[in-house]
Parts: C-alpha cells; sequence; structure tokens
C-alpha cells in the first residue's frame, strides 16, 4: 500500500513548495493546481511518482493524473497543505481564455457530483420505465422522479454557492440571490411586477445557468466596494444588507431577463446547429472530443450542455462524446492486447475499463498520448460514431458518466441507435489502432534492423536555451503526441533551418513551419498558444515548395511583444519519420538547460 503522506510532500516538493501554490482542487481524475511560476514544475519526477498517470499544464493550470483514487491523494495533500490554504489566492497573470476556462472548472467541478446523482437517477428510473417495468404514476416512482429532478431544478442554488466561492463573495449571501429567483412567491407570479416603477418581468430560472452567474458575479464586486465604504466595526451587518438591497433587484429586473435571453439564445442556437449539420458536426466533434479532453477545453461543455437542458430538454453533447469515449476505449484495449510489457498491458486495460465507464483521461493520458498512432485510430471510431448520433439526432434527457454508466438516459425510440453508435466506435477504435499499428517493429530490434536504421544530424534553428521537450507549458509537446524532439528557450527571433530541406507548410499565423528532406519530416513551433497571435509578431522568408539550405533564415518574430502578451516563446523542434513505423529515437544531443547558438550542433536522431 502507498504512502500518501510521503507521496504528498514529494508532490509539493516537486511543484516548487507550499508557497508557490496559489490554488488547489481536484476533478474526477486529477490534481489541479494553479501555481505562482509554473517553471519550478520537475515533470519528470512527477511523472515516476508510481500512480501518476500523466502530468500536463492546461491553461495555466497544472494538471497531475491520477485516475479513480484522486480524492484519497487530493485529501493527503490537503492534511500536508495544513493552513497553507489560508493563504491561497487567484494569480493575476492569466489570459483571458486561461481565466475563463479556469473559471468554468472551478464552478462546475465541485457541483458535478451532484448533476450525476440527479442525472443517473433519471437515467436508471426512465430505463425500467421504457422497459416496462413500472408505471410513472406509481407514488415510489413519482417521489424518486422528483429526487432525480432536485439539482437541476435548482441548479441556480447549486451553482450560486460554487460560483460565490470562485468569485470571492460570500457563500451564503449567494444563496439568498438564488433563492430571490427561485422563491414560491415570484414562481407563482402569472405577469410581471414592478419595483419603484421598473418593470420585473416574470421568468422561470428553475435549471438556468447563466442570471445566476452573472448575479454572483455582480455581488462580488459589489460586495468589495462595500467593505472599502462601510466601517468595520458595523460591516458584518451591513455589507450583506445592502449587497442585497443592490443586487437583487438588479438581478430581476436586468442581469436575470438578459443572461436568460442569452443563454436561450445560445441553447437554441446550439440545438439547431446541431440540427443542421448532421452527421458532418458529428462526425468532428466525435472525432476531437479525445483532443479537448487531452487539453482540458472540455471543461467549457458543462454549462451550454446545462443550459440546452434548461432550454430544450435534451443534451445534444452527451451522446456525441459516449462515442468519443468509446472509442478511446476500444483503442486503449486494442493497445493493451498489442503490448508485450506487463506493466503497460495493466495500464492499459485498467484505462480501457475505465473510459467505458466515462473517465478517459487515464487512457488519453497513459495510452494515447504515447502514440501518435493510437490517437488517431480513437479520432477514427469517434468521428464515424459521432456520424451516426449527428444523422439520427441522438440526445440525451440528462447529464451523466457515458457511454456505460448513464445509458439509460438515451432511452427511447433512439435508444438502440446509441447502443450501436456506441458499441461501432468501440470495435472501429480498436480496429483502427490493430491496422495502424500492425507494421510496427517488435521492441527486439534485431542488429540488422538497427544496422539499416538512418540517423540525421540537426544543428539549433534558434539562439537559446535548451530543455527537455517533457518541460514544455504545452501538453500536445510535452507529452510526445506530436513526436520526438527538444525545447529551446530562445534568446532572440530569429529562427532558421536545422536541416537541408523543403518547406512542406508555413502555417497562416507564421508562428509554425514545417520542413521535410523527403525521409524526415520536422515542426518548428515558436512559442506555446502563439496562433492565438494570428501573425503578427512574425515574419516568414519562406514559403511552401521553398528548398532551403542548413542555416538559411525561415523566420523572424518579436521576442519582446509575444512575452509582454503573457505568452511562452518557447520553441519546439519536433522530429518524426514518415517513412518509418517508428518514431524517432534521440541517440545524441545538446546538454539540457545549456546555452546554444544558431548552426551549433544539436542533436543525432535515429530512426
Amino acid at each position: 500500500m502507498q504512502d500518501l503522506n510521503k507521496i504528498a510532500k514529494k508532490i509539493i516538493k516537486d511543484i516548487g513548495g507550499k508557497k508557490n501554490i496559489s490554488q488547489f482542487t481536484h476533478c474526477f481524475t486529477r490534481l489541479r493546481f494553479n501555481l505562482k511560476d509554473n517553471n519550478k514544475i520537475n515533470r519528470e519526477d512527477l511523472n515516476s511518482i508510481h500512480g501518476v498517470k500523466g502530468v500536463t499544464v492546461n491553461n495555466g493550470q497544472l494538471q497531475i493524473i491520477i485516475g479513480t483514487d484522486v480524492d484519497t491523494w487530493y485529501d493527503a495533500i490537503n492534511e500536508y497543505l495544513g493552513d497553507v490554504k489560508s493563504n491561497f489566492h487567484e494569480p493575476n497573470n492569466k489570459g483571458i481564455m486561461n481565466k475563463i476556462i479556469d473559471i468554468i472548472t472551478g464552478i462546475f467541478i465541485p457541483v458535478f457530483p451532484a448533476l450525476a446523482a440527479g442525472g443517473l437517477l433519471k437515467g436508471i428510473l426512465i430505463g425500467i420505465q421504457f422497459a416496462g417495468l413500472v408505471k410513472s404514476t406509481e407514488p415510489t416512482f413519482a417521489l424518486l422522479m422528483m429526487i432525480s429532478d432536485v439539482p437541476f431544478y435548482f441548479l441556480p442554488i447549486i451553482l450560486a454557492f460554487s460560483s460565490a466561492k470562485k468569485f470571492g463573495a460570500n457563500q451564503y449571501t449567494a444563496l439568498l440571490i438564488a433563492g430571490t429567483l427561485l422563491h414560491p412567491t415570484y414562481v407563482a407570479m402569472k405577469t410581471s411586477t414592478t419595483f419603484l416603477g421598473l418593470t420585473v418581468p416574470h421568468i422561470t430560472y428553475s435549471s438556468t445557468v447563466f442570471p445566476i452567474l452573472l448575479s454572483v458575479a455582480l455581488l462580488a464586486v459589489v460586495e468589495k466596494q462595500l467593505k472599502n465604504i462601510i466601517p468595520k466595526s458595523v460591516a458584518m451587518l451591513f455589507v450583506p444588507l445592502f449587497s442585497v438591497i443592490i443586487t437583487a433587484p438588479i438581478a430581476l429586473i436586468i442581469i436575470g431577463p438578459v443572461a436568460n435571453w442569452l443563454g436561450e439564445l445560445v441553447g437554441n442556437g446550439i440545438v439547431h446547429l446541431y440540427q443542421m449539420s448532421g452527421a458532418f458536426g458529428g462526425a468532428i466533434f466525435g472525432a476531437i472530443y479525445p483532443f479537448l479532453v487531452f487539453t482540458g477545453l472540455h471543461q467549457a461543455l458543462p454549462p451550454i450542455e446545462l443550459q440546452n437542458l434548461a432550454t430544450s430538454g435534451v443534451d445534444v453533447f452527451l451522446g456525441l462524446a459516449a462515442v468519443a469515449n468509446a472509442s478511446v476505449a476500444g483503442t486503449t484495449i486494442m493497445a493493451a492486447l498489442r503490448s508485450n510489457d506487463v506493466d503497460f498491458r495493466s495500464l492499459a486495460f485498467s484505462s480501457g475499463l475505465s473510459a467505458i465507464l466515462g473517465t478517459t483521461e487515464p487512457a488519453i493520458y497513459g495510452v494515447l498520448a504515447k502514440s501518435k498512432r493510437n490517437f488517431v485510430a480513437a479520432f477514427i471510431g469517434g468521428g464515424i460514431g459521432g456520424a451516426i448520433i449527428g444523422f439520427f439526432k441522438v440526445s440525451a434527457v440528462g447529464m451523466g458518466p457515458v457511454p456505460i454508466p448513464a445509458i439509460a438516459l438515451f432511452a427511447g425510440n433512439k435508444f438502440l441507435i446509441y447502443v450501436i453508435s456506441i458499441s461501432l466506435s468501440f470495435s472501429i477504435g480498436m480496429l483502427a489502432c490493430l491496422l495502424l499499428n500492425k507494421e510496427k517493429k517488435n521492441n527486439n530490434t534485431s542488429k540488422s534492423e538497427v544496422s539499416n536504421m538512418k540517423a540525421i544530424d540537426l544543428v539549433s534553428p534558434v539562439n537559446g536555451e535548451v530543455i527537455s521537450l517533457k518541460e514544455m507549458n504545452d501538453p500536445t509537446f510535452a507529452s510526445g503526441a506530436m513526436g520526438n524532439g527538444v525545447a529551446i528557450i530562445p534568446s532572440d527571433g530569429r529562427i532558421v533551418a536545422p536541416m537541408d530541406a523543403t518547406v512542406e507548410a508555413v502555417f497562416p499565423t507564421k508562428h509554425a513551419i514545417g520542413l521535410s528532406n523527403g525521409s524526415t519530416e520536422l515542426i518548428i513551433h515558436v512559442g506555446v498558444n502563439t496562433v492565438e497571435l494570428k501573425g503578427k509578431p512574425f515574419k516568414s522568408y519562406v514559403k511552401n515548395g521553398d528548398k532551403v539550405k542548413q542555416g538559411q533564415l525561415l523566420l523572424t518574430f518579436n521576442l519582446q511583444e509575444i512575452k509582454n502578451k503573457g505568452y511562452d516563446p518557447t520553441t519546439a523542434l519536433i522530429i518524426n519519420n514518415k517513412a518509418h513505423e517508428t518514431q524517432a529515437k534521440i541517440i545524441t544531443g545538446n546538454n539540457k538547460h545549456q546555452k546554444i547558438r544558431i548552426n551549433d550542433p544539436l542533436l543525432t536522431a535515429q530512426f
């Protein structure tokens, strides 16, 4: 049995100590740290801890993938942190998109257990009713159905408590604001009323998302301003009083109606788009969903899903997520069956089972991220299943883990389509994994095979400091999913060709260039998330199809502008061999954390 107390101490040490932590929480599979300085993260040591299935930094947040045991790890670390938690605060150096994702995850992850409980219970009840085992008029059934509706009907109250913690408002005052929106007197009104001569529209706020979130955000601002005005001796009485008097009417008169209108517009718009896009839209979403999980962007979906449920009574995303998860499970299990490594087989089988039950992170980070071909296999299976789900417009009546635990949420005349879709995605994921890897060499490479391997010498394309690819704050590159390579922290803004090659691709935003010499493909990617800069700091000196010589100038960039806009300029050099099934293996290379100049020998890679 693991000593989690020792592991907790090691994790805190490997992320820069207690004082480096701004926020700490967890979801179903990941420990989530907001750190003051991500440069203090020791990825290699964290990955070496037994039980850690992966380490990534998504949207500025360190995420350590544990799996279903994350609760016990969280408790151990929380206990070790002790009183330090009282000093936690939000870092203020995040980009706008990072802040949005962080707010969404901070609000919705804590409430998901309640939503999952209600969704699963509703699914079970619908399933037994669909099977003809019970009548909806039976008192016990009706009572249980009522219980299953509670987390959705009173969603504004649940979100008020969670969002108040995130926004820094008093959580109990926030509950009062939510209670105002759901009070029986207001709910019973048949028409609009007035407040100081201003119209208060009659709107049903049960199950809504955006009205309460924006109202609590306003509450946080009001409270902060009142604390600066009201003397501390009476603040405990009058700050809550005036906060409610100011915020509640504004929520009823302005924020609630506007946010509800926008929410309905978004919800109806997404459902309409889903209806219009059909198989094509379903295929795209089903294929890319594993990548959304990989990058953490899937955390932005819950408010949209909940708004859909409130607006139309169905969730159009859950079926698409289900086929994607099924494909991940099939791919992962096939990877286990093909492997001769006992430890990897054990990891892959358990991760595949976890994916079937709705938790795909262990499979994605522990298995798929180690092989680009396996990721592609999962994309294929999810895309085909998603096309079927989209074509037949399959939707769920609640939220829950998919594909299996919440299967009853799809009960109805399209239930068989759902079952066929997830089964097909699972099978195609397995088959694609088998076919894409069928020529892959055995781990025990013979001497004759070694003699046939090709090697390539590369020089540095940029001045700076060499670091391990794993140290990049980009999970796609750091995990090796794009291929092997190195990273360089640039000291100026010039990029040259590291070998004689043909320019295969100059990205429209000019932040990345693809090169090939016929057998070896390179990607030079400047910065993390610099695609968002839309090419402004970059200037390209080559175009697709150009022949370039080693040391020839490819592009320049304004290093200081990239830094000033809050982006990490670390440049990745990714190597991949198109002619062989094996990924590049770096057999020699410049020492990590050493200064390097353009055209200095950087590494030798073997295929």
